[in-house]
């Protein structure tokens, strides 16, 4: 079968597989990463919402401080590949994160 064979209308440019001979999608930053996912997202090991930082999804979860990496536009929510961060850098991602909401909603 052709790569792309199985690409739904206007999905061509596409292949089936990477390296299948043709052109690649465009690389993906964090700001691709659909606002609706976002909110559904919560940290796989303490079920706690997330929150968006640059290129990581930070888990609000004081007890197990990990964060999450997004790489090519996709979040990673395996628990093997995320970080334990240190407490004063959980602390100063919630505060801006805290403030940043007030802003919005005052």
């Amino acid at each position: 079968m052709a790569a792309g064979a199985l690409d739904g209308p206007g999905r061509g440019d596409y292949p089936m597989r990477f390296g299948a001979g043709g052109p690649t999608p465009p690389e993906m930053t964090v700001a691709d990463v659909s606002p609706w996912l976002l909110e559904m997202l919560v940290c796989p090991l303490s079920k706690a919402r997330v929150v968006r930082v640059g290129d990581w999804l930070y888990s609000t979860d004081p007890q197990t401080r990990r964060r999450y990496p997004i790489r090519h536009g996709i979040p990673n929510m395996l628990v093997e590949e995320s970080e334990v961060v240190d407490p004063q850098e959980f602390e100063r991602i919630l505060a801006a994160c805290a403030s940043q909401e007030q802003q919005r909603h005052p």
